[in-house]
């Protein structure tokens, strides 16, 4: 298998070089960003372990970075395309009036929802964190309050990281996320036991506002127009909302079932939010190996192709990386799933963190994992939908995602407990795929 996979790579490289060689870049920096974050719960289990604490902080962080991530992502998968196809058909002018009204709609529309977040955060604390005591919970509404700031500079972020990745410039972007877990970890170690949770809550606001900050630098260093101009809304820009539109409504329906994940966790014994975030660990670091990383390479190439109509070459390309994917992310996720326990062990039994809570944590990662593969193929058709500015899509499969999110976590978590919910995201990516699937056959043949 190892050998047949790598005669398709070197096969793919000859085809698609540069999306090969980009995709290893992002990955590999990514890796690192992840290698960070994973490093930055190892402190923190050190310092907080698993209890109420860093419970507190989970669901504190869950709104801001849902938020963030998921509205701003969203803008990004949906900017990209029409960016692209600006610039090419009407010049870097018209694509930089285009950059202007995006990033100041998205400052403006992303800071109104922190500050409705920020207003709501008692019925949102409440609601996530049903089963906190009244202590508890209000540590966790004065975490979230000081992470709102998030949102906004995520909006910023975002817009500027699909600047870059426009251009091809992906190594910048994929970099600076690491600011923020390294501001944390340095925030716990100078003065972990003084904040206790708050060092986290403050590592995340300052690390995202010093992320903005870096890819100001780049822009400039790339020679890549950072000020707007003034802002006025074209066909162009009423695209991009016509596809972004669809798309946040899909990623924040499908970014739900994180969100009924911690819900359902929250309802079990205590601990469980903090033992479901470490078991998900290392399968995030895995994912943004593979998945994400293919995704950004491969979504400027998608849209060039989508451009010309080039349907041929996009079930080819298609095809070819659904197999390397296969053969490469299978083997790799038996191999951690076998070592479960001892990589759980390495990386957090220490401090107030247990051998009990490794044997959990360990259970958790075992059903994680399952995710991986299927998450290569799944990437690649959300680029692939937005490429074809078929946002419409993805709403359609995650609604029907969440609702198998929510009966799957439910009646798994039943007898499994916290584990269950952990089974329940392989089984949800799977029904996501096959009905992705589908519809993008359906789409495709029409089109040619």
């Amino acid at each position: 298998m190892l050998a047949r996979g790598l005669a398709l790579y070197y096969k793919l490289h000859l085809r698609h070089p540069k999306i090969l060689t980009d995709a290893a870049i992002v990955g590999a920096l990514t890796v690192l960003v992840k290698l960070a974050g994973a490093a930055k719960v190892v402190f923190s289990a050190h310092l907080l372990g698993a209890g109420d604490q860093y419970d507190a902080f989970i669901i504190a962080f869950v709104i801001p970075s849902f938020l963030g991530e998921v509205l701003a992502g969203s803008l990004l998968a949906a900017f990209i395309p029409t960016l692209i196809e600006v610039r090419q058909k009407e010049g870097e002018p018209a694509a930089h009036e285009l950059y202007s009204v995006i990033l100041i709609s998205a400052t403006i529309a992303f800071s109104l929802v922190a500050a409705i977040a920020a207003l709501c955060s008692s019925p949102i604390v409440h609601l996530l964190g049903s089963a906190f005591s009244p202590e508890k919970a209000t540590l966790t509404r004065r975490l979230f309050i000081y992470m709102t700031p998030v949102i906004p500079l995520s909006g910023i972020s975002m817009t500027w990281r699909a600047v870059l990745n426009s251009k091809e410039k992906f190594a910048m972007a994929a970099t600076v996320p690491i600011l923020t877990p390294l501001v944390s970890i340095v925030l716990i170690v100078a003065a972990g036991p003084a904040l206790g949770p708050f060092s986290l809550a403050f590592g995340a606001t300052i690390g995202t506002l010093l992320e903005v900050v870096l890819l100001a630098a780049a822009l400039r260093f790339s020679g890549i127009r950072m000020r707007p101009v003034r802002a006025r809304w074209t066909q162009h820009a009423r695209q991009v909302l016509m596809q972004y539109a669809p798309m946040a409504a899909g990623s924040i329906v499908l970014a739900g079932s994180s969100l009924i994940d911690q819900l359902m966790a929250g309802r079990l014994v205590n601990g469980s939010v903090s033992a479901l975030n470490y078991g998900t660990r290392v399968t995030g670091v895995i994912v943004a190996a593979g998945p994400t990383a293919l995704s950004t390479a491969i979504l400027p190439r998608f849209a060039k192709m989508t451009a010309l109509a080039d349907w041929h070459g996009i079930r080819g390309v298609v095809k070819h990386y659904a197999i390397l994917s296969l053969i490469l992310s299978i083997p790799a996720t038996a191999f951690c799933i076998y070592f479960s326990e001892p990589i759980v062990k390495i990386l957090f039994q220490r401090g107030a963190f247990s051998a009990e809570d490794t044997r959990l944590v360990a259970r958790i990662q075992s059903f994680s994992l399952l995710v991986v593969p299927v998450s290569m193929l799944l990437a690649m058709l959300v680029r692939l939908t937005s490429a074809l500015k078929a946002n419409n899509l993805l709403l359609r499969m995650a609604i029907v995602s969440v609702i198998a999110n929510f009966a799957l976590d439910y009646a798994l978590m039943q007898r499994m407990g916290v584990a269950g919910i952990a089974l329940a995201a392989p089984l949800v990516t799977i029904l996501s795929l096959g009905f992705l699937s589908y519809l993008l056959w359906r789409r495709v043949h029409d089109y040619s």
